[in-house]
């Protein structure tokens, strides 16, 4: 066989493409997220003597050291280059994977001064993820209202019908003008997304943890697939028939079935036949668009409530603590739609000891839940001291405490059980489910 120099040269080429072709595919199965966050003058304000952009800071660079190693995410600012610019709007950290000490350069060198422009920034963001050809998230932190010409509301509504799977989440940092929240509120609804109030420093790191795990942990909006209209069948050619004798009237309609008010009863369970709960359950119903996305919100209540809506598709979103599930229901005319939402989820009380058989601490431990993707990653979801209980989904986790400098940590599996037992070793650990819906090894390890 004759191996020419243009064969040569074709294998050559390929050999040398291929990784690019490889790394573009492995880029387009990612994640990516953009943080807009305001640089604005007003982000110099002093909460318990901090200023915001410090507290800002400190929070991101706790949230970058333990984001998701399977989500891209790029960083935009806003008004921290020049006073009075509506155009100063920079992509400071570029859509990548997280490094955490090079995003915190950036980010502690920025000198907030300018405007607000929130609405352009978002606009920005959300070109730069194509989020008309793909599904594109943003997150926006800011301290008050839009101040250039723009409607943030006009610019959610229009990037939601335009977007593939579009949505912004808001985190309103100490906002105490009821007019600057509705008006951030207006942008996250719009588009689907979440809406967060938070005033210091705890507060804006819960609001940030709970953004980030619901942008990690978002599964594609549900679609709704439109029923074939049925073909008109062929009329049929018109015969001349002899006129048939008269039929007898027929008897008179039953009376119609009594049947309650048409609307939406909505309950839910932490597992499938499980028992239904009453209170802390929050519920938002959205309207269900032609392609299955969720259209503007509509309701939002707790406990077992009952919606006062028309027939037709719908999509509700349960949440219980940590735990929540998305679903489709169809709404039927005759009567009331009684529908159960299964969390899949289970509860979870660990405890700390000592040493093996040694008494629960009372105090000053804490625990850190951290969620396992399918390839092991891990992503931290929530933080709480003394007794926590916590009410999570099923899947994998990594369950951390710490007591002074000593620390354990112990791997997990929750599946729609309560969990109850425990297990411990000699170094301060805490007490863990190992029943058979939690499978794992201990490891500890000294700071």
């Amino acid at each position: 066989m004759r191996i020419t120099i243009g064969t040569i040269l074709s294998i050559l080429l390929l050999l040398i493409t291929l990784p690019f072709q490889l790394t573009a595919i492995n880029a387009a199965e990612r994640e990516q997220v953009i943080m807009v966050l305001d640089s604005s003058g007003s982000m110099w304000g002093q909460i318990k003597g901090r200023t915001k952009i410090d507290i800002s800071r400190q929070v991101i660079e706790g949230l970058l050291n333990d984001w998701d190693s399977n989500t891209d995410l790029g960083i935009i600012t806003y008004g921290h280059r020049r006073k009075g610019d509506c155009g100063d709007i920079e992509m400071v950290v570029p859509i990548s994977t997280v490094e955490p000490d090079r995003a915190m350069k950036v980010l502690n060198a920025i000198n907030p001064k300018g405007k607000t422009p929130l609405s352009a920034a978002v606009k920005q963001a959300a070109e730069a993820l194509k989020y008309t050809e793909e599904r594109a998230t943003v997150i926006l932190i800011s301290d008050g209202r839009e101040t250039c010409d723009m409607n943030p509301c006009e610019l959610g509504t229009a990037l939601e019908k335009s977007g593939v799977d579009f949505t912004t989440h808001v985190i309103g940092f100490d906002i105490s003008d009821e007019r600057d929240r509705a008006q951030l509120e207006c942008l996250a609804n719009n588009t689907g997304g979440e809406y967060f109030s938070a005033r210091g420093a705890a507060g804006l790191h819960d609001a940030m943890v709970k953004t980030v795990e619901i942008v990690t942990r978002a599964e594609p909006k549900p679609k709704v697939v439109p029923k074939p209209e049925p073909k008109p069948e062929p009329k049929p050619e018109p015969k001349v028939e002899a006129k048939p004798e008269p039929k007898p009237a027929p008897p008179p309609p039953p009376p119609p079935k009594e049947t309650g008010p048409a609307g939406l009863k909505l309950m839910a369970t932490l597992e499938e036949g499980g028992e239904v709960l009453s209170r802390d359950v929050r519920f938002r119903l959205f309207e269900a668009k032609q392609d299955g996305k969720r259209g503007k919100r509509l309701h939002e209540a707790t406990g077992t409530p009952f919606f006062d809506v028309k027939p037709g598709h719908y999509v509700i979103e349960g949440q219980y603590d940590l735990a929540r599930a998305t679903e489709m229901v169809e709404v039927k005319a005759d009567g009331t739609t009684n529908h159960t939402l299964v969390l899949n989820a289970a509860y979870l009380k660990p405890t700390a000891t000592l040493s093996e058989g040694g008494a629960a601490l009372e105090r000053d431990v804490t625990f850190t839940i951290y969620k396992r993707d399918s390839r092991g990653n891990r992503s931290r979801i929530d933080y709480r001291s003394h007794k926590p209980v916590w009410h999570l989904g099923a899947g994998h986790y990594l369950l951390k405490a710490q007591y002074d400098l000593a620390v354990a940590e112990v791997e997990i599996e929750i599946e729609a059980v309560w969990i109850t037992s425990r297990c411990s070793t000699s170094m301060p650990v805490f007490s863990n489910p190992l029943q058979p819906s939690v499978r794992g090894v201990k490891r500890w390890s000294a700071m």
